[in-house]
């Protein structure tokens, strides 16, 4: 469950649409952000169906419970208070109501300097966690998690796309750069270490992947910008 969780889930919201914007500007981050409210969801549900149907309970999958941690996980429930908040919005400016939360300027700060603390706050409790012992013992796992994720997956999803979508555009390329070639996401640990699955090895994908990912991230850039998809 974790190796299959560690092909699929990529840090694209936390690194991914930073990413597409320096890659591509307002234009990139905006692209990013879109294809971000199918992705998130996505990647969850997933997480969730996998770790679920690999748990070694010896027991068969509780359909049930599968449906209801899918309904608790934290980022799907955020991703529709995002959206009950979107429609207050949408609401205020029908009756001619201005207000704005960004308006109330020291909160706003506060918040807006919390969420770009969250990824490297993460990184750096991982980190510490981190146990080069485990190398050795899951050595076979973390190549195939690793190359898997830094090198088939960006390959394989970057390159259909040039293949096929090339006409897109480098706004939605930025976004499949954030896509398919950024590490597996941190929150996959957490969501791992709660549904009992191996947390020592998903603490270990995130790790390698970071550290190889940020030469995938500037070869596949390199190659889409000579191949005039970045202008």
């Amino acid at each position: 469950g974790v190796l299959w969780q560690s092909i699929y889930r990529s840090n694209y919201a936390l690194i991914g649409i930073p990413l597409a914007q320096s890659l591509f500007g307002e234009a990139g981050a905006m692209t990013a952000s879109l294809l971000s409210a199918f992705v998130v969801p996505t990647f969850n549900i997933c997480a969730v169906i996998s770790l679920s149907v690999f748990q070694h309970t010896g027991k068969k999958v509780d359909v049930r419970k599968m449906l209801l941690d899918i309904a608790k996980n934290p980022l799907i429930q955020s991703i529709f208070a995002g959206l009950a908040v979107l429609c207050v919005r949408a609401l205020f400016v029908k009756v001619g109501i201005s207000f704005r939360f960004s308006d109330i300027t020291p909160v706003y700060t506060v918040f807006d300097y919390m969420s770009k603390m969250a990824t490297p706050m993460a990184l750096l409790c991982l980190g510490s966690q981190f146990e080069f012992s485990a190398v050795a013992e899951l050595r076979r796992e973390i190549i195939f998690g690793v190359v898997a994720r830094t090198v088939a997956v960006p390959m394989i999803g970057i390159g259909v796309a040039y293949l096929f979508f090339r006409d897109f555009g480098g706004a939605a390329f930025a976004s499949f750069i954030a896509l398919f070639a950024t590490p597996v996401a941190v929150s996959s640990v957490p969501m791992t270490q709660e549904m009992d699955g191996d947390v020592t090895l998903a603490g270990q994908l995130v790790v390698w992947t970071t550290t190889i990912s940020s030469v995938v991230i500037f070869i596949s850039s390199f190659i889409l910008k000579a191949l005039g998809v970045f202008g």
